[in-house]
């Protein structure tokens, strides 16, 4: 947005009830459970939403279905995108379930796994750029060219409405809630999270070597990093999105950074005490709270594990504790 643009909140909790209520079951109920570890290890009773259990294994496939279901006109036609992997798998299954075509344009970073399971969902993959960044430009012009309907990875109403049903989600499961934590890449879910519930206390949590929403959040205007350097695909982007960044401005969330070596930390505390499988993305807003960067003592907080999607070498990283090995 314009430096001197009046941030607007974008979407409001009504546009994510109507997202809710059209998602409905097409998409999982994900589990909600009590992190007794970190809890008590922090002083805070903790619950981690566990969208890594959603369909395709990540939260994105809500904004992908809502969007595109509400986007094409009748079936049929061609959906065309970009994503490091989790956004392109939502939409490959959208695009299934809803007779479409599917062309998803990924970076050179994007793990081969996310590959691998787009094209395993029938979709055509075109590995393009660097950074998440240079494969949306591609997608663009590659939608122009085939009259296609192109669908961003988090700047648009119906994806940052969609994300935001994990909240409605949450506080049917915990309606004692005070404290929200989310991972922050694009923006799409945080811009959710907070249309939902502008009542809560949310934090937001980027990778310290993607943090384009921080600096962005910091200067009131979009800010462009140079370059990007962390293991969280799933929130490495070198801008937020225009739309995602008015809402936040508009709402005062709280952000904060971790370092990849506290991701890895996150994942393998998940791993070790909870059992659960969270890719690096997903696994930031813990790692924010286990390294005391978010003020959590005697509150009840609920943190986003927004993905499970990970590489099994990433995997044995952060079981061996960094790249250094246990105790790094």
């Amino acid at each position: 947005m314009p430096a001197n643009a009046t941030p607007l909140s974008i979407i409001s909790r009504a546009d994510v009830e109507a997202a809710g209520r059209m998602l409905g079951s097409r998409v999982n109920r994900t589990p909600l459970i009590l992190a007794e570890a970190a809890g008590g290890q922090l002083g805070a009773r903790i619950y981690l939403k566990l969208e890594c259990h959603q369909r395709t294994g990540a939260f994105k496939y809500r904004g992908a279905l809502y969007a595109a279901a509400t986007l094409l006109e009748g079936t049929g036609g061609e959906i065309v995108t970009a994503s490091s992997g989790n956004h392109a798998l939502g939409v490959c299954l959208a695009a299934a379930e809803l007779g479409a075509r599917a062309t998803v344009v990924m970076p050179e970073t994007a793990p081969a796994v996310k590959r691998d399971r787009a094209r395993a969902l029938g979709a055509e993959v075109v590995i393009h750029g660097a950074v998440y960044d240079e494969a949306r430009a591609h997608a663009e012009d590659l939608a122009r060219s085939r009259r296609a309907l192109f669908l961003p990875s988090f700047d648009h109403p119906l994806i940052m409405a969609a994300q935001g049903t994990v909240v409605l989600e949450i506080e049917e499961q915990l309606p004692d809630l005070d404290v929200l934590v989310v991972p922050v890449g694009g923006g799409g879910l945080l811009a959710g999270a907070l249309a939902a519930r502008p009542d809560l206390i949310v934090w937001g949590v980027q990778a310290a070597g993607a943090d384009s929403f921080v600096r962005s959040l910091a200067a009131g205007h979009q800010v462009t990093i140079p370059r990007i350097s962390t293991l969280a695909d799933g929130i490495a982007v070198l801008a937020p999105g225009r739309l995602t960044l008015s809402q936040a401005l508009a709402a005062h969330p709280r952000l904060v950074t971790v370092t990849d070596a506290e991701i890895l930390a996150a994942m393998r505390h998940l791993l070790l005490n909870e059992r659960v499988v969270a890719e690096p993305a997903g696994a930031s807003g813990l790692a924010a709270l286990l390294a005391g960067k978010i003020p959590i003592r005697g509150r009840t907080a609920a943190v986003v594990i927004t993905g499970g999607n990970v590489m099994a070498d990433v995997l044995c990283q952060a079981l061996l504790g960094g790249p250094d090995g246990p105790g790094q």
